[in-house]
């Protein structure tokens, strides 16, 4: 008989040794659950933060060099240091003009592209030139013969343009 009871206690003594180690993997198991709570509250609070700071697209682009922005009667030429300019400049569907050396942009978008500048740029300067950057409808329909069929004032055939595509 001594025989099973030395059999069993040592059952109970294997239980109890297994009960302790499951209380303790459970204590760790509950201290690294609270580990995991602490640390994604604290980087939800920390991407709350990062939101409201700016946009990944403006902080893309960093603040330098100087442009000149040139306000004609009827369009935009932004020339300068332009190069590391170009994805503003494609937001606003800039054309390169060989012949000025600047990118030709809309008059309607002045506002939005001078901000959009000063931005990025560290120094931009502003130009008033109460010229036409494209040649008058006036004066081409002087030129015709009558009938209106002229091509669209704003192309200039001896002028180079250079389109951008959303590859550069």
């Amino acid at each position: 008989m001594s025989g099973k009871k030395s059999t069993s206690t040592q059952i109970l003594e294997e239980i109890n040794s297994l009960k302790s180690l499951v209380i303790s993997i459970d204590v760790k198991l509950t201290e690294l659950t609270n580990k995991v709570d602490n640390l994604s509250e604290s980087s939800k609070t920390s991407l709350k933060s990062s939101k409201k700071k700016s946009s990944p697209k403006k902080s893309s682009i960093p603040k330098s060099g100087s442009v000149t922005v040139n306000r004609y009667n009827d369009a935009i030429l932004v020339t300068g240091q332009t190069y590391d300019k170009r994805i503003v400049l494609k937001k606003y569907k800039a054309l390169w003009n060989k012949e000025k050396k600047g990118w030709s942009v809309k008059m309607d978008k002045y506002d939005e592209l001078l901000s959009d500048l000063e931005e990025c740029c560290t120094k931009v300067n502003e130009r008033l030139i109460n010229e036409y950057f494209f040649e008058e409808k006036n004066s081409m329909a002087s030129n015709n013969s009558g009938d209106d069929h002229s091509v669209d004032s704003n192309f200039h055939p001896t002028a180079q343009y250079a389109f951008l595509d959303e590859d550069d």
